[in-house]
């Protein structure tokens, strides 16, 4: 296709250059702004973008320019745009991307509003489906991608790739499709964990066969110990003032003893009397959901141990005297906030401050409403005067003001958000939710068992380990069965170090030597 076709054909897709966007009503993100310069400066970006790979969304493009060879067309692209190699693979791989999801190209078509390290971030989560995606999988995933770029309020933050990748995470752990793992393997490997109690670890220490002098060890539980685990080596770190990699090596080696307590917070359903769902996954900040082991493991340390906070008392809303927040109070804001409120930031909420919206200083009240989670950047901030918010009491949104009068908006992140609506404002477990639980497990432990039988038939230890890790990763849980290590294999050509005795000289050497140096 020639340069002057190309331009006819991008004119056909976007306009006459004119600004793209929809006439601003209501709703619109923050991205798209009316009267801000530098969002039309944004726009004119994405819009370069497209102009250079809007092409490739087109059904049945597979090449925009003259070459039909695709590396000789990125390499072109490349050297015109000065963009690198990869840079021009993953824009032009998810420019065709938009190809199976129509409401979303339209969408892009109409707005420009997606940049590239968003459409990036669509494609890298949809390959993680293979090339076995069905039109049934695609259909949903455009529906959930065209209504998060649909903005429902007034300067909506612009979804981050961050947010995508969280959002369409959790549509890829609903989909199930058939994975060819050995069912008898499985079985084996089952049988000799099923009488392993809650709270057991399995421990495993290995050499790197690539990494020469280091080693590793693996410690694999339920989430509830790890956790525990965790918190102790946490408590131990603080007492000494060491780091956590210090403590733990201390602690494995006699050198300190482990701290006499440490504490961590789980997030359990109620029944319909009030009293805790001992049979539902315990949501743990850090460590995700629980599955049965951990379920029964937590429940048990709370029962010989624990405290309950009820985050449905009215109790929770009181003030307090003091400045220091009390710790039933900082469960609910976190259980509430999930990250910090600054807009883009996810910074875990554990991680946070307890920052007072109204100054204590200046008649803020400690209690929950006056209280919000922010990062050590973000509270420095809203310290120095640069920025303040207010919270929306129906929607939940957080509204930062800015010096300039223009305004960002964030969207509360706690876990509860999806277990808590406006017309049930209690926790509510339900079949919806422990499905995506099953579904989620399910295709978790069929990778990760496909990933041991790779390696059982012969395959690489590293390789299988990396591959178990990042599963294990994705889905925020732990596999239970892991490969041994094979016996270190010698190295034929390994040729010792010279020894630097062996460069003295011997006493027939000395002899030899005193012999030539006599006189003639």
């Amino acid at each position: 296709m020639s340069a002057s076709d190309k331009r006819k054909r991008l004119e056909q897709i976007i306009g006459d250059g004119e600004d793209t966007r929809p006439e601003q009503e209501e709703a619109f993100f923050a991205t798209e702004c009316p009267d801000n310069e530098n969002a039309e400066y944004a726009l004119l970006l994405r819009q370069c973008q497209f102009g250079l790979f809007g092409l490739y969304a087109e059904d049945g493009q597979d090449f925009a320019g003259s070459s039909d060879d695709i590396h000789v067309e990125i390499a072109k692209l490349s050297a015109v745009t000065g963009m690198g190699k990869k840079a021009v693979e993953n824009a032009m791989c998810a420019y065709m991307r938009l190809q199976e999801l129509p409401m979303l190209r339209d969408l892009q078509r109409e707005t420009q509003r997606l940049d590239l390290s968003r459409l990036i971030a669509i494609d890298n989560q949809l390959a993680r489906l293979g090339n076995d995606i069905t039109d049934e999988m695609l259909a949903a995933f455009d529906e959930l991608l065209a209504g998060l770029f649909s903005p429902t309020s007034v300067n909506q933050q612009l979804p981050t790739p961050w947010t995508i990748k969280s959002r369409m995470k959790k549509l890829l752990a609903s989909f199930d499709p058939n994975i060819d793992y050995c069912s008898k393997k499985k079985k084996e490997r089952e049988q000799k964990e099923e009488d392993v109690p809650p709270g057991h670890c399995s421990v495993s220490f290995s050499a790197e066969n690539e990494d020469v002098g280091n080693a590793r060890m693996n410690v694999v539980g339920d989430s509830a110990t790890m956790a525990s685990v965790r918190a102790f080596v946490e408590e131990t770190a603080r007492e000494h003032k060491i780091s956590l990699a210090d403590a733990t090596v201390k602690l494995l080696t006699g050198e300190i003893t482990p701290a006499a307590k440490a504490v961590i917070y789980g997030y359990a359903p109620k029944n319909a009397d009030g009293s805790i769902d001992c049979t539902a996954p315990v949501y743990i900040p850090r460590f995700g959901w629980t599955m049965a082991p951990g379920t029964a493991m937590f429940h048990h340390m709370a029962d010989a141990n624990g405290t309950v906070v009820d985050l449905d008392s009215e109790k929770l809303d009181r003030a307090v005297a003091g400045y220091e927040v009390p710790e039933d109070i900082k469960a609910k804001v976190r259980w509430r906030d999930g990250k910090c409120v600054w807009p883009g930031c996810h910074v875990p909420a554990e991680n946070c401050q307890m920052e007072h919206r109204i100054s204590y200083g200046e008649g803020g009240l400690t209690k929950v409403d006056n209280l919000y989670c922010l990062c050590q950047h973000h509270h420095n901030i809203k310290t120095d005067k640069r920025a303040y918010y207010l919270p929306d009491p129906v929607t939940g949104e957080v509204v930062w003001l800015l010096p300039d009068g223009t305004y960002m908006k964030s969207e509360p992140e706690g876990f509860i958000q999806e277990q808590v609506l406006a017309e049930n404002p209690r926790w509510k477990t339900t079949l919806r939710g422990l499905l995506t639980l099953r579904r989620n497990a399910t295709r978790f432990f069929a990778l990760a068992h496909t990933i041991m039988d790779k390696y059982e038939s012969g395959g690489s230890y590293d390789e299988c380990v990396s591959a178990l890790e990042e599963v294990e990763t994705k889905y925020g849980m732990s596999f239970p069965f892991h490969p041994t290590p094979p016996p270190p294999v010698p190295d034929l050509d390994f040729e010792p170090p010279q020894d630097p005795m062996d460069d003295r000289p011997t006493v027939q050497d000395l002899s030899m030597e005193r012999r030539m140096s006599l006189p003639s």
